[in-house]
């Protein structure tokens, strides 16, 4: 009795140890193939999700559907990174997790946006004043 008692430990514990590197040989494979996407990376792929939105947004607003090119314009932003949709949400997982990080990266994006902003204006200016003479 005891020793069938043993034996049914011992496949219970047999089959929990090989879930168990079976799980960590996965989270190996899963880590492998994602991509960790440093701050600099980070902050321009989401500057171009938000551009693109934008333009969606506006379009809509306008009137007009974008929602077929919706896919175009998102599928340009991971080619031009080389990424794919399931790298980026790991990513914003990854950095959601430390607001700080998320922060800088928005403020910079905000900076960048601003930034091109004022020279758009400045350019319309002086085209405008162009015009006029």
């Amino acid at each position: 009795m005891i020793q069938r008692f043993c034996i049914v430990i011992s496949s219970f514990l047999l089959i929990f140890l090989m879930q168990v590197f079976a799980s960590c040989s996965n989270e190996n494979s899963k880590k492998s193939g994602s991509l960790r996407l440093n701050e600099k990376q980070m902050t321009a792929i989401i500057k171009d999700v938000q551009v693109a939105e934008g333009i969606i947004n506006y379009s809509r607003n306008q009137g007009r559907n974008n929602d077929d090119n919706k896919n175009e314009y998102f599928d340009l932003i991971f080619q031009h990174h080389k990424i794919t949709p399931e790298i980026l949400r790991e990513n914003i997982a990854f950095y959601s997790q430390t607001p700080e990080i998320m922060d800088r990266i928005y403020d910079t994006i905000i900076q960048q946006l601003k930034s091109a902003q004022d020279s758009l204006k400045l350019e319309e200016s002086k085209k405008n004043d162009q015009e006029k003479l």
